[in-house]
């Protein structure tokens, strides 16, 4: 079954950004649809101006023995917040190779170097348009796709889904009420699916591999609590 782990930067820097024109500014760059025909568009997202999504590049990173194909995605936020997706697909589950890129730090350290990297770069490119500000807050979000049945999958992984999403590698140590209140907060838009979050991390488990509407809600809230940070 597909697997896909994303980890997202966030980073607050313009007071406004004006998307329509941003379009122009950036030629050549693929702008994702958020419309996933046959599924519907989560409420809620409506009040929110949708950001651009744009392909940025393909990339290879070698750590250590590993070799990690990656798709860099950024977007940008009318509110003035650019984020940069670091998205590794794989076409079967690989339950150790999940683990090893939640928990080895520095493959986390890597990631994150790469993002302020790419965040540099896409900077220099809309600072032609956008007063950039210099500012040093940023959130980071795990999201962690799994292609299957939800109820299967949660009933035989339990502490596993909690330790990955606590970042806790000594997962068989969680107690069962921990875990239980480590992936309470669920959300289904059908039968056979389920999103968990954490204050770190998400679940996306459903049999259906297209995912782009939740990771759009999943992001709507990092961008506002960037938002209310900067407002402190």
């Amino acid at each position: 079954m597909k697997c896909e782990i994303i980890y997202s930067y966030f980073y607050d820097v313009a007071d406004r950004i004006d998307l329509e024109s941003t379009k122009s500014y950036l030629k050549g760059a693929e702008i994702f649809s958020f419309n996933e025909y046959g599924k519907a568009v989560p409420e809620g997202v409506s009040p929110f101006e949708l950001p651009l999504v744009l392909d940025f590049q393909k990339k290879t990173i070698k750590i250590d023995d590993l070799k990690i194909n990656a798709n860099i995605q950024f977007i940008i936020y009318s509110v003035g917040v650019i984020a940069i997706r670091i998205r590794i697909p794989m076409e079967n589950f690989d339950r150790s190779k999940v683990e090893r890129l939640t928990f080895d730090k520095k493959i986390e350290e890597t990631f994150k170097r790469l993002s302020e990297e790419t965040k540099a770069d896409i900077q220099k490119r809309l600072s032609k348009y956008i007063k950039i500000k210099d500012r040093s807050i940023f959130e980071m979000y795990r999201v962690y796709f799994i292609q299957g049945d939800a109820s299967e999958f949660i009933l035989e992984n339990k502490k596993w889904i909690a330790g990955i999403l606590l970042d806790e590698q000594n997962y068989e140590n969680l107690s069962n009420d921990y875990v239980d209140n480590t992936i309470k907060r669920k959300l289904s838009y059908y039968n056979d699916d389920l999103i968990i979050t954490d204050w770190d991390a998400a679940f996306i488990i459903s049999r259906i591999d297209k995912y782009e509407n939740e990771m759009t809600v999943i992001d709507t809230s990092n961008v506002q609590l960037l938002e209310y940070i900067r407002m402190k």
